[in-house]
């Protein structure tokens, strides 16, 4: 699910850095498709075997050492000493193992589009019943975590018919939903609900415009609390509704500099519209029949949510109430 151009070069990997900022991505190339980043890999991979002929079959690269220590070296390198990804995994299925290559190029920190979730939901659906699906990205972290949760609640439909049965037979509590709309306070007792509210952690329920996207959808409690199951299972490495909260906790300290606020805001609410979709496809896959994809589902079909999101989007971040 990396969105970087990656190239082997004698058996490990490496990626374009600019030589002052070796910890940060160069670009972020806003949604590619897997076609235009192998591409950008096998150029990539030329334009190494152009600069090595200059320098005798050589070329500088840096490592990082495991205390973070950045080291310069030369590799000696020729035609067969690099590899795209694309050639690393037909190499393994040409030396007989049983492995299928899949690319799905996310920008990292970035919301999924929704043409996304088809395309790995088509891989998934095509693979047989026995098989083990392996996620990475970059660091294993958010897109690795997203893609794992998107294949549960895939592989949950097609054994079980609807997400939703993941419920059945565990502990998990489902989340109270609160019909805010048919609801009215007075003075007194707002004022009384903000105290308690903030006698306690934050939690992911206080952003009520959720709550109210969530129930855009038919089924969408229901599909909502398999999601949050799934997630919580999935939470090894990251729990997608927890690095909301955390980005949320960053932005709101105000000794915190501008820029890293900044930061946190843009990276929390990609990461809250992260999780909108995936309530949305929990809600698609939740349907008695699917007919279409998801993307066209989610255009044509309910397109009063995309705009919900596109209006709540920095709300949701924001706001409690």
């Amino acid at each position: 699910m990396r969105e970087e151009p990656v190239v082997y070069i004698n058996g490990k990997p490496f990626v374009v850095r600019h030589i002052e900022r070796p910890y940060k991505n160069m670009l972020e190339y806003k949604r590619i498709d897997r076609e235009t980043v192998e591409g950008m890999e096998a150029s990539l991979k030329e334009d190494i075997l152009t600069e090595a002929k200059r320098y005798k079959g050589a070329i500088m690269v840096i490592h990082e050492a495991e205390d973070g220590q950045i080291l310069y070296s030369c590799e000696r390198v020729d035609a067969g000493s690099i590899r795209t990804p694309l050639e690393v995994y037909k190499r393994l299925e040409a030396d007989g193992f049983p492995i299928k290559y899949a690319r799905v190029p996310i920008t990292d920190g970035k919301a999924l589009k929704s043409s996304d979730f088809d395309t790995l939901t088509s891989n998934i659906a095509s693979a047989a019943s026995d098989t083990a699906f392996v996620f990475n990205c970059q660091m294993g972290n958010g897109r690795t975590t997203t893609g794992t949760v998107i294949a549960c609640l895939v592989k949950l439909r097609i054994n079980s018919g609807r997400p939703i049965k993941v419920l059945h037979g565990t502990t998990y509590i489902a989340y109270p939903i609160v019909d805010d709309e048919r609801r009215t306070y007075s003075s007194e007792q707002r004022a009384e609900e903000v105290r308690e509210l903030d006698d306690r952690v934050f939690g992911i329920d206080d952003f009520l415009l959720l709550w109210k996207i969530t129930r855009l959808f038919d089924n969408g409690v229901e599909s909502r609390e398999a999601l949050d199951a799934v997630i919580d299972r999935c939470s090894d490495i990251q729990n997608i509704r927890e690095a909301v909260l955390q980005y949320r906790k960053v932005f709101n300290r105000q000794n915190y500099e501008p820029r890293v606020r900044s930061a946190a805001f843009n990276r929390g609410t990609e990461y809250l519209e992260r999780y909108f979709r995936l309530i949305a496809f929990a809600a698609y896959l939740g349907k008695e029949t699917l007919d279409g994809s998801f993307k066209k589902w989610l255009h044509h079909q309910k397109p009063e949510v995309l705009q919900a999101m596109k209006k709540w989007r920095s709300a949701l971040f924001f706001y409690r109430t």
